[in-house]
């Protein structure tokens, strides 16, 4: 199996409504960590004993948290910016949502597209959880 198609797989699994997760302590979301951890391993052929950190910069792949943020924060963009079907506006009550938008800087709020809000957004999610 490729690692193009591994790490395919493992990420699109981990995202699928990941965002129920928000709020649930470290412990909780450590299976998830588990399995991103071993995604890598396969993705970049290590051994159990290599550490994992440095091999998650190279794909920029995301701790379980930022990709949880990732998630709310694009929604959130989706909504303010009208891209979002009418009837998600209306369930943006919960706190999540406003609490994640507002801890993002000003510029990555005020992004003209989606896909610079996107890129924006990994980037300042990867540098918070890895710098």
């Amino acid at each position: 199996m490729s690692s193009v198609l591994v790490q395919t797989l493992v990420l699109s699994q981990i995202d699928y409504c990941n965002s129920v997760l928000n709020g649930l302590p470290k412990s909780t979301l450590s299976p998830f960590t588990y399995v991103i951890h071993t995604g890598a391993h396969l993705v970049k052929n290590l051994s159990t004993r290599d550490h994992i950190t440095s091999s998650l910069h190279q794909p920029h792949w995301l701790p379980i948290q930022a990709r949880i943020s990732f998630k709310i924060c694009l929604l959130m963009f989706k909504v303010k910016s009208g891209s979002a079907p009418p009837y998600m506006s209306s369930l943006v009550i919960p706190y999540a949502g406003p609490a994640e938008w507002n801890s993002l800087p000003e510029p990555i709020q005020r992004s003209s597209s989606i896909n610079t809000f996107k890129t924006k957004l990994k980037t300042y999610l990867f540098s918070e959880y890895y710098d």
